[in-house]
């Protein structure tokens, strides 16, 4: 594979509009429901009202219209023909909100961005070559294997994407940056509708999306373990290059002794979360793209990142850097100003602090957002500090106190430890209220008093947020969707659960009429989900994991 250049940013890309009657009562209907729907959201988010009782219902306010603009699509043809001819400023307006991604209706098919027309699988070759199927990196002798379906199967569902109908964009785009997700072993968990979730909203946020700011192209990979590749199949279909992989480290190969006999590490990492576990440290490896991002299932991308990585991309100690590392919110803002700006920054993450004691500086790092410039000795580095395995007891990792939390021993404290203690100049906390947002509650009852869990005097709380003020977003702490849990209106430290959960559901449901639309002989999941149905978009029959309808994917069953 070549490596990924950075042509000039693309002029002008937004779409010319065209000439629609204003008289046009069909036109005008779809008008009124769309300026009513951005009227709603509008309300939604400038009311300075208690979230109690009140966000719930303007959701459901914004669901009933863009549902009735929906029915009029479906079972309208010529309704349909006309709403094409409506200006874009209004579905940009949606758009813009964060909360509604364009109608696939009326734009692109979701995820692939391909026009609603058919097309013809056959008739897209496959450019994969022998030498594409292994990305080289050897670590100990070891490749990244690429799986042999992998593009070949993603032509099929999404054909001609940013590998052939591109080719101009791609020329004209900053550049193309890998995003990843890791599956290390088969579970019950539908991570297939996550991967699905998650791949559409990188579209929509990037550069192959002519209505996104974005000036970044992209590219889907899934690290799986070998363990893990019967059960992962899907993940061809969903537009991810999977790249089977082994553990970077044995075992074996940890020289950590106490004595005559293996330490602490040793003994207990296998424990802990195993050795294979870490291959999500394989995203150094990625040295044909300038960037590589490693998202969880349970994330969203809400709005382009683009702003890290013009911060990562430009040469530090230039006018360029300063201002684009100015558009960054960090987590200390008093931190970063001490920062050098001739040094450049080659990694962003948030903390987690919701699962170390209060009041400790050394945490672990959430892995639902970590964003880093690949390099061959950061991933060396990287793997020579497990095989030391010089992690204490009570002291963690070479006894810097990153250790004694949940999965300290594990790429959470691994990198905590990293990216504080080995290169904290080069290694940036981003604010977790706009990257990575979970909802947690920022603080701890101490004796009484409310004392913020990251030593600092006064913390934000993140569940204040709405989805217009976040970059990206992480639903673990609101349980994940396909767990089909009821934030109740009663409590407003829940309406910013509440909001993503609707959304993840939303984007969801566009992703199977894309399909429907695409993809000839493929049927949606029944729809038939009664509870909660304009929460959970009918894909919940009850409450829990047993109640979630997985979604349909491409081609099962063939």
């Amino acid at each position: 594979m070549q490596r990924s250049s950075r042509p000039s940013p693309l002029a002008d890309y937004n779409q010319p509009k065209k000439n629609a009657s204003i008289f046009n009562p069909r036109l005008i209907c779809r008008s009124v429901l769309l300026g009513s729907a951005v009227l709603a959201m509008t309300n939604m988010f400038t009311s300075n009202k208690s979230i109690n009782g009140y966000k719930s219902k303007r959701v459901r306010d914004l669901d009933l219209l863009l549902r009735m603009h929906d029915e009029q699509l479906q079972t309208d043809p010529k309704f349909r023909s006309e709403a094409d001819e409506l200006n874009r400023d209004q579905i940009r307006l949606l758009t813009s909100a964060g909360l509604v991604t364009p109608d696939p209706e009326v734009t692109t098919a979701p995820v692939s961005g391909l026009p609603l027309e058919k097309q013809d699988p056959s008739a897209q070759g496959s450019s994969v070559t022998p030498d594409d199927m292994v990305s080289t990196s050897p670590v100990s002798g070891r490749t990244l294997e690429m799986h042999e379906s992998s593009r070949i199967i993603s032509n099929e569902f999404f054909p001609a994407s940013h590998q052939g109908q591109n080719k101009r964009e791609l020329k004209d785009s900053k550049g193309q940056i890998a995003y990843v997700v890791s599956v290390l072993d088969c579970t019950d968990e539908p991570v297939q509708d996550g991967a699905a979730v998650l791949a559409r909203t990188i579209h929509h946020n990037s550069y192959q999306n002519p209505m996104s700011p974005s000036l970044y192209d992209y590219k889907l990979f899934a690290f799986i373990h070998k363990d893990a590749l019967d059960c992962t199949h899907h993940f061809t279909k969903l537009g991810y290059d999977v790249l089977a992989l082994d553990g970077p480290v044995k075992v074996n190969e940890i020289r950590n002794k106490e004595g005559n006999e293996p330490g602490f590490f040793k003994k207990n990492v296998e424990y802990a979360c195993g050795v294979k576990e870490y291959i999500k440290l394989h995203i150094y490896l990625l040295e044909d793209y300038p960037v590589v991002v490693h998202m969880d299932f349970n994330t969203m991308l809400v709005r382009s990142l683009d702003g890290l990585f013009d911060v990562m991309l430009e040469t530090p100690g230039t006018d360029e850097f300063r201002t684009a590392r100015s558009k960054v919110n960090f987590h200390l803002s008093s931190e970063v100003e001490e920062v050098d700006f001739n040094e450049p920054i080659d990694a962003f993450y948030t903390n987690d602090y919701t699962t170390s004691p209060p009041f400790r500086n050394e945490v672990g790092i959430q892995s639902g957002l970590i964003v880093v410039k690949p390099s061959q000795d950061r991933f060396d580095e990287l793997i020579e500090i497990i095989k030391q395995g010089n992690y204490f007891r009570h002291w963690g990792w070479d006894g810097s106190g990153y250790g004694g939390f949940l999965d300290s021993m594990c790429t959470k404290g691994l990198l905590g430890f990293y990216f504080s203690k080995i290169h904290p100049k080069t290694s940036m906390e981003l604010d977790r209220c706009v990257y990575n947002t979970v909802g947690d509650s920022p603080k701890s009852l101490v004796e009484g008093e409310h004392l913020c869990r990251d030593s600092r005097e006064t913390c934000e709380d993140c569940r204040n947020k709405k989805l217009v003020d976040l970059k990206t977003v992480n639903l673990s702490i609101c349980r994940k969707p396909w767990q089909c849990h009821l934030h109740p209106e009663d409590n407003e430290y829940f309406a910013f659960c509440r909001e993503v959960m609707v959304e993840w559901f939303k984007v969801r449901e566009q992703v199977e009429n894309g399909w429907e639309d695409n993809v000839d002989g493929y049927t949606k999941s029944s729809g038939e989900g009664n509870y909660h149905p304009l929460y959970f978009r009918h894909s919940c029959d009850s409450k829990g994991e047993k109640g979630y309808i997985n979604m349909n994917m491409p081609g099962e069953g063939d």
